[in-house]
């Protein structure tokens, strides 16, 4: 997948608790180095081992699954990170 002007390559990854440690410490290898332009994940990926070379923006979907300090510690691990903040308010049916 590639994103005109956004991506370089196109590659992205998804981290998740699930994942074998092998599998962790490539995937939190190639997101030191820079060569993941887009990574997608849980609360895994505000741990203490993973580091980003360059992180720019910051989508958190459900913002009321992840708490203040959680936006805080991942947004530590940039310079200045843009944020993008998303929620859904459910909108109650109307009975007829």
């Amino acid at each position: 997948m590639s994103i005109p002007g956004f991506c370089r390559t196109g590659n992205y990854r998804a981290v998740d608790r699930a994942m074998t440690a092998k599998n962790k410490r490539e995937i939190h290898q190639l997101i030191l180095n820079g060569d993941i332009d887009i990574v997608i994940g849980t609360h895994a990926i505000i741990q203490k081992d993973v580091e980003f070379k360059k992180l720019g923006f910051i989508v958190v979907d459900e913002q009321h699954r992840f708490g203040v300090a959680q936006r805080s510690t991942l947004r530590q691990k940039g310079t200045n990170p843009h944020v993008l903040a998303m929620t859904a308010t459910p909108i109650p049916e109307r009975s007829p």
